[in-house]
């Protein structure tokens, strides 16, 4: 594949099944992370993957608290920026 090809082809998924990811999928993808690119190749990042339900809804949760603690300065526009992050730090519950 070439990187026009890839760039044009390139998703962000959002919404998921219920359909559990096979450990060796999981494995894979995150193998396949650890490929991308760093500068001079430090590949500093460490990957987990979290399979528990609960878990992942405790941690959202708690985000959402921290969330939560952000004063606005209370116009309409800030009020959907923090709407918009909250979404956006938190769908994970759903994967």
């Amino acid at each position: 594949m070439q990187a026009k090809e890839a760039i044009e082809k390139r998703r962000s998924v959002r919404t998921y099944t219920t359909d559990a990811v096979p450990v060796t999928d999981i494995k894979e993808i995150v193998q396949y992370g650890t490929m991308a690119p760093s500068i001079n190749n430090a590949q500093p990042w460490r990957f987990i993957a979290i399979t528990n339900k609960v878990l992942l809804t405790e941690m959202a949760e708690i985000v959402d608290a921290k969330l939560a603690e952000i004063e606005t300065i209370g116009d309409e526009e800030s009020e959907k920026v923090l709407k918009k992050v909250q979404w956006f730090s938190t769908f994970f519950k759903d994967a």
